[in-house]
């Protein structure tokens, strides 16, 4: 027996022969070695989690290129992940991004704008455009468009043919998507205000 090393040696013999009983060990108990995996698991999930970490902090390259691989590859597939995700935490999301954009305005605005462009079929060059020839304020109520709710103002399209009619405040847009784009009811309703006011001054 003394020519054999202890497991207890930091000597690559050592580790060499620890890793070698554990693979045989393994493969002659899956099942066994599966499930005290498993309840290992399940009663350290802060060291799971510290794991997991360093093992994404190691090898972070390749954790986004297989990332960025499989999300080209099944765009539906994570579509369909973010939106239950969502829906199951959407209070939680809500506040995050609240919290995250009063934080980083600036870099709010730019991300608000990258969503404006990418959903509308827009280039960056058509936002600017249109931001320019409005003097970058509201097409309705003429607000600028760092005063509005998200710093930047929201494209407003046809909902039934997709065109792009120009730019507008946040709470325009859902004043005329409440009135389901109706110009005589939103003018009706216009028009209801300003029989109201002179009611009121008469009075």
């Amino acid at each position: 027996m003394g020519h054999m090393k202890k497991w207890s040696d930091d000597t690559q013999e050592a580790k060499a022969a620890r890793a070698d009983y554990a693979r045989a060990w393994r493969a002659k108990n899956q099942n066994h070695a599966n499930a005290m995996a498993r309840e290992w698991r399940k009663n350290n999930p802060e060291k799971v989690k510290a794991t997991k970490r360093r093992d994404y902090e190691k090898n972070r390259a390749r954790y986004i290129a297989n990332a960025t691989t499989w999300k080209k590859a099944h765009p539906e597939k994570r579509k369909e992940y973010w939106r239950r995700y969502y829906d199951k935490h959407k209070d939680e999301v809500n506040a995050k991004s609240r919290a995250w954009a009063a934080a980083n305005p600036e870099a709010a605005r730019k991300a608000q704008r990258r969503n404006q462009v990418r959903r509308y079929g827009l280039t960056l060059d058509d936002f600017d455009s249109l931001v320019a020839r409005q003097h970058n304020r509201c097409a309705i109520c003429a607000m600028p468009g760092d005063q509005t709710t998200h710093g930047v103002l929201d494209v407003d399209h046809d909902h039934a043919t997709g065109f792009v009619r120009g730019l507008i405040c946040h709470n325009c847009n859902r004043a005329i998507g409440m009135m389901c784009d109706d110009a005589e009811r939103l003018t009706a309703a216009a028009n209801y205000l300003l029989r109201c006011r002179l009611v009121a001054v008469r009075c």
